[in-house]
């Protein structure tokens, strides 16, 4: 099982003001019990599955998203609480997180169900709705015979492509589905993607009556396409912060995937693979290292979750090692957290840019994505 960007926040233990509050060291320790740690699967596995049940309601998609978050907060620690006095305190946790996965259908289903009482159009895109508005006052105004090749070419053009907002992570939702050299049917198939892959959208473009997203093609260089009634889509919490896009920038400045890390360097000069089993996922894992010179590149499961950068002329987003701290701060902002060798930027709970400093200027640079 793929660990990916979208499902592991679901892994995550936040700390709240609860005394009985689960830290992620007790976590990662709780983890270790088969109870728990089939209880924790069995929640992620409903989580992917009611997100998949709201793909095609956005808005509901982020109430549930929220309302899991919220319950990761604090809803589980409250749960658990709620029946430490007659268990362990593992046992009420294990049974806090199973009734909570038991439960997510029904919490799905009320969202879903708000969504469609309140407009069973909202899956279409505004654009689209506007054009069948259009095309229906045509066909009240005009017999469809007397409608010229100009007219029908017309309404069949397509659109440019619209990167306002972009770009954004994105996931697969399906298996073996087809990435193209351009939008549309007819385009060259280049590649393909399954459930989980994960690759940065670039932009979106209606071609054709449908609409594709351009994004960084997770294997190559340049930019592909893919159908995007098959990709979900996430902002975030962090969407849209100094540190989120420079993070994007990273992905794709040195590949997603070790195969984009091999088209964009070419060969490692040392690369490791390894299989190993995973208490968390359950399952076997897949992690490779790729070292260049000037960077290493780590990656589990073909998903990118480290780099580090110690030579200079290497690009880290917008920053270099050797720029002042003073840029630094000028692109990025104030740091989360500073200590005597450096400073970190939070993404979110799961992600972080490190800088190490020395005499006022970058020393050695970081991107890591955690998983517990």
């Amino acid at each position: 099982m793929k660990v990916k960007i979208f499902a592991a926040v679901l892994l995550l233990v936040c700390l709240c003001s609860s005394a009985y509050a689960l830290s992620d060291a007790e976590y990662t320790n709780m983890m270790k019990d088969s109870s728990f740690a089939q209880a924790d699967k069995q929640l992620t596995q409903a989580y992917r599955n009611a997100l998949n049940t709201l793909k095609n309601y956005k808005t509901a998609q982020d109430k549930f998203r929220q309302d899991q978050r919220q319950w990761i907060a604090s809803g589980r620690d409250e749960d658990a609480e709620a029946i430490m006095g007659r268990y362990s305190r593992v046992r009420a946790y294990t049974m806090a997180t199973r009734a909570r996965a038991e439960d997510i259908p029904s919490i799905a289903k009320k969202y879903l169900q708000e969504a469609q009482s309140s407009s069973r159009r909202t899956t279409a895109p505004a654009q689209s709705r506007t054009q069948a508005r259009q095309q229906a006052q045509t066909r009240t105004q005009t017999p469809a015979r007397t409608q010229t090749p100009a007219r029908q070419t017309r309404q069949a053009k397509s659109s440019a492509m619209d990167t306002d907002g972009y770009p954004i992570l994105g996931m697969c939702t399906g298996n073996s589905v087809r990435i193209r050299d351009n939008p549309g049917t007819k385009s060259k198939v280049i590649g393909a993607a399954n459930e989980n892959d994960m690759f940065v959208v670039l932009g979106i473009r209606h071609e054709d009556g449908a609409y594709w997203y351009a994004i960084d093609n997770p294997t190559d260089t340049g930019t592909a396409w893919i159908s995007s009634q098959y990709v979900d889509t996430d902002k975030g919490d962090a969407y849209g912060t100094p540190a989120y896009n420079m993070a994007l920038q990273i992905m794709m400045n040195f590949g997603i995937t070790p195969q984009k890390a091999r088209a964009l360097y070419g060969k490692p000069e040392n690369s490791e693979h390894e299989k190993f089993y995973s208490e968390i996922t359950g399952g076997d894992m897949e992690e490779d290292t790729l070292e260049y010179d000037g960077f290493n590149l780590h990656y589990l499961d073909g998903l990118l979750n480290h780099v580090d950068v110690s030579g200079k002329d290497i690009a880290f987003g917008s920053l270099q090692i050797g720029d002042s701290e003073q840029k630094m701060r000028r692109v990025l902002g104030n740091p989360s957290g500073e200590g005597d060798e450096g400073c970190t930027y939070e993404i979110s709970d799961l992600e972080s840019l490190q800088f190490e400093l020395r005499d006022g200027a970058i020393s050695a640079m970081e991107w890591n994505h955690y998983l517990d």
